[in-house]
């Protein structure tokens, strides 16, 4: 098990992603728009369980990164379908002047630098 500070260090990227999703489900007037509140809600349960895992000593907080990622990329896909959505469908301009996703690339890469530097899959 890594050091107890460790868990810390993922907190700020977690919390990261509520205010662009709480965005975007502001500007879009969908039906669809619902589906942005889901994310932080999981975000928080990933965050809650990984944390209780680390503490009660199961497992490793890092070994549950996967996971994280994989929420972060479903995330991600939402994200563009419904901007697109929005612009494109329903004309919305609003989301059709958003171009925030576009961070959420960097967050992929990361996340793909990530597995391929430590060679973890």
């Amino acid at each position: 098990m890594e050091e107890p500070y460790t868990m810390w260090i993922c907190l700020p990227f977690i919390f990261s992603r509520f205010p662009l999703t709480s965005f975007v489900y502001d500007i879009c007037s969908s039906k669809y728009r619902k589906g942005a509140l889901y994310f932080p809600v999981l975000y928080l349960v990933d965050m809650t369980v990984s944390q209780i895992l680390q503490c009660a000593g199961i497992v490793d907080m890092f070994q549950l990164l996967p996971v994280t990622h994989v929420l972060m990329i479903c995330n991600v896909i939402y994200t563009f379908v419904l901007i697109h959505y929005e612009a494109r469908v329903e004309e919305n301009e609003s989301a059709r002047e958003f171009t925030y996703p576009f961070i959420y690339c960097a967050g992929i890469w990361r996340c793909g630098a990530y597995f391929i530097l430590c060679k973890t899959f």
